[in-house]
């Protein structure tokens, strides 16, 4: 059982702007580890996010969200030296509905100091409360810098990304060991924050959802 609370405030004197914020959190998790290398789990989830208007005294939102997710993985060794952990996990969104995410590890250790490991899995993330709900928000240009407006996107989807990486790590002694990991990850619906008007004098930043992003490294 798990609780947060955060605070936060925003102001600008300039921009006539004194906004408080008060987001909390309360779930319940709870992991089974059964027979035959099955784990299974859920978890229960309430968001809520609530802001005010300090200046006008009014509240500009105030707003729950549910979250349901099931789990279950199996740990299982096919071959000798070769770890196997398969998994699935389903997420309910009061707002936006399920999604089922798999998710796949392998570990193969090759000798006795030399191990290799891969990822494959999917994951999924909801918007947050600011990037549906912000208030519009507007400012003056000052110091060179253009006037614009700012308000959250209720038409804004869910992320979703595919991920891999390839790892291998070598203990060379017992105070010494190197590894290195190759990864990819390819991101769907990326929720970004951008200017979406093309005046220069005047930018409209909302949330968005960028057709596709890729992040990959070593």
């Amino acid at each position: 059982l798990y609780g947060n609370e955060d605070l936060g405030r925003y102001t600008s004197p300039k921009s006539f702007i004194d906004d408080s914020t008060q987001k909390m959190s309360l779930g319940f998790e709870m992991q089974c580890n059964m027979p035959h290398g099955l784990t299974a789990g859920y978890e229960l989830k309430e968001d809520r996010a609530k802001r005010t208007d300090e200046l006008m005294q009014s509240i500009a939102f105030d707003k729950k969200v549910y979250y349901i997710s099931l789990y279950l993985q199996k740990t299982f060794s096919p071959i000798h030296n070769l770890n196997t952990i398969a998994g699935v996990r389903y997420d309910h969104h009061s707002f936006f509905g399920g999604e089922t995410s798999p998710q796949l590890t392998v570990i193969w250790k090759a000798a006795n100091n030399l191990k290799m490991s891969s990822n494959i899995g999917k994951s999924y993330r909801a918007p947050a409360f600011e990037d549906l709900f912000s208030p519009y928000s507007s400012w003056s240009a000052w110091g060179g810098f253009p006037g614009g407006d700012s308000q959250g996107n209720s038409d804004v989807k869910p992320e979703t990304s595919n991920s891999y990486d390839l790892g291998i790590e070598n203990s060379w002694n017992e105070a010494f060991s190197s590894k290195i990991t190759v990864y990819k990850q390819d991101i769907e619906n990326l929720i970004e924050w951008s200017v979406v008007n093309n005046d220069p004098t005047f930018e409209q930043w909302r949330p968005s959802n960028v057709s596709q992003a890729h992040n990959q490294g070593i």
